[in-house]
């Protein structure tokens, strides 16, 4: 979903917003499908909440931006069990870790206006150990033998959720 466009020198401002938008659309689905599990919330050392709520940094970024928060109607994503939801919020984590990477790359490179990087940012220096936690949590939590398959499907669902929010969006010419 552009990681080689926005890691050029140059990354219009324009590409940018849609990116940021197709980003929101995923989370909007995404985020509620992982909350929907008890099991995740309970791991209160996870600070699922905090690590859940990345739509509301992208709808300030969008609306630092003039963009008006309103979201197309989205799928409903379906997570079958724990080790689904686990499988996906695998991604949306480990896509914080890519994000500070670029983060630090649209700091450097790009002359925009306005910086509307809360969610390239959201855990700030802390990424790397938020990732760690997470990752201790997760292999506490699941059984890698038993939860293999329903891990990677998660992950899939996650993935092809971000690809049907580029695609969406992009049909309907936001």
């Amino acid at each position: 979903m552009q990681s080689n466009r926005i890691m050029q020198p140059v990354y219009p401002l324009e590409e940018y917003v849609a990116l940021l938008k197709k980003l929101r659309l995923a989370h909007a689905v995404l985020e509620p499908a992982i909350l929907s599990f008890n099991e995740i919330e309970e791991h209160t050392e996870l600070q699922a909440h905090y690590r859940l709520t990345k739509l509301d940094a992208l709808n300030k970024d969008l609306q630092l931006l003039g963009v008006e928060s309103s979201l197309p109607k989205s799928e409903v994503l379906s997570l079958n069990n724990i080790a689904e939801a686990w499988g996906a919020m695998y991604v949306l984590e480990g896509s914080t870790l890519g994000g500070a990477m670029i983060l630090k790359h649209l700091k450097a490179s790009q002359k925009w206006n306005v910086e509307a990087f809360s969610y390239y940012g959201y855990y700030g220096p802390e990424t790397g150990h938020m990732w760690q936690k997470f990752k201790n949590i997760l292999e506490d939590s699941v059984e890698p033998t038993r939860d293999y398959e329903s891990l990677l499907k998660g992950a899939s669902k996650a993935y092809h959720t971000f690809c049907n929010a580029a695609e969406q969006l992009e049909a309907a010419g936001y």
